[in-house]
């Protein structure tokens, strides 16, 4: 069984990459914002909607690698938005960043189990402490 691992994944690693690059950040709170807006929308809902990690996972590397071949290279812009290809240790933040987040937030229920039987008003700056 790991050998079937080892050949089907790569266990190289370029240090030389840096995975802390704008594509990263941009793509990691963006569809970590899309998931965590998706699933408190529809968390008091009958149906269910959920984002799935294999959802965020493909559309990570499709965006990441179109945004790799659009932004530009060179410049003092170029060497911080865009320094090399889009690589897996990018990849992998912008996953771990949106599957993580890709859940609602047990304190929204909270919340609304105080409005609804305690009859209790809590403030938006108490609101915005308990998440």
């Amino acid at each position: 069984m790991e050998t079937i691992a080892l050949k089907a994944l790569h266990v190289d690693d370029d240090s030389s990459l840096n995975p802390w690059t704008f594509r990263m950040l941009f793509l990691g709170f963006g569809l970590s914002g899309f998931g965590s807006t998706l699933a408190t929308i529809f968390l008091f809902k009958p149906q269910s909607v959920s984002v799935s990690v294999i959802f965020l996972t493909v559309i990570s590397y499709v965006i990441g690698n179109a945004m790799s071949l659009g932004l530009p290279r060179h410049g003092l812009i170029g060497r911080w938005f865009n320094p090399h290809s889009f690589n897996s240790k990018e990849h992998l933040a912008i996953v771990i960043m949106s599957s993580s987040a890709s859940s609602a937030a047990y304190a929204t229920e909270v919340l609304a189990t105080q409005k609804l039987l305690c009859l209790l008003q809590v403030g938006g700056f108490s609101s915005i402490q308990g998440i």
